[in-house]
């Protein structure tokens, strides 16, 4: 049970024993729950916000896409700041790069496996700017793999049965992420 909704039960409880004791269990239920818009409360963000989002970034409407995700991303939601990677990647604009990179990376360390993909691939190969990184390269594909990205499992399968990107030859590995990329499991 989360600390939320144990505070949740426990106003239920007051509220069926006490109900002088109202004010003060709402009150207390305010204090630990997280504001709308905080980083605590990003993923349950406005769905109506990101449809739109997605829908401009569909559209080819970069400008939008940004606008409408941005909010969404600095509150902290690592899906809204992957797609603000991705609309800076179509745009294409080389001066963009390190805002691409930002977004990423912000997405990356929030646990967004599409993005610690894209990463891995960016040091792998030295691309968006990144200079070309081994050891990053298979940091962040281990992490994509195990956050269920199928890509990253089947490469992370390849790079133990040839050692690559830091990893020794592991045949035992290489068979398991090779198979767990198969299904996904």
């Amino acid at each position: 049970m989360t600390r939320k909704h144990g505070v949740i039960a426990a106003l239920i409880a007051l509220l069926i024993a006490t109900p002088a004791l109202y004010a003060s269990a709402a009150k207390s239920v305010a204090e630990q729950t997280p504001a709308a818009g905080t980083a605590a409360n990003a993923t349950t963000a406005d769905p109506a916000a990101k449809t739109q989002a997605h829908a401009a970034l569909d559209a080819k409407k970069y400008d939008e896409a940004l606008r409408l995700y941005r909010p969404l991303a600095e509150a902290g939601d690592p899906e809204a700041q992957y797609y603000m990677a991705r609309a800076y990647q179509k745009i294409g604009d080389k001066k963009d790069q390190d805002e691409l990179v930002k977004w990423y990376r912000k997405s990356a360390e929030g646990g967004y496996p599409d993005s610690q993909y894209r990463l891995a691939i960016g040091y792998a190969y030295g691309m968006a700017g990144l200079a070309k990184d081994e050891n990053e390269a298979g940091k962040w594909l281990r992490r994509a793999a195990e956050g269920g990205h199928r890509k990253a499992q089947k490469y992370l399968g390849q790079a133990y049965a040839e050692g690559r990107f830091g990893f020794p030859v592991d045949p035992k590995q290489a068979e398991y992420w090779t198979k767990k990329s198969e299904s996904n499991s």
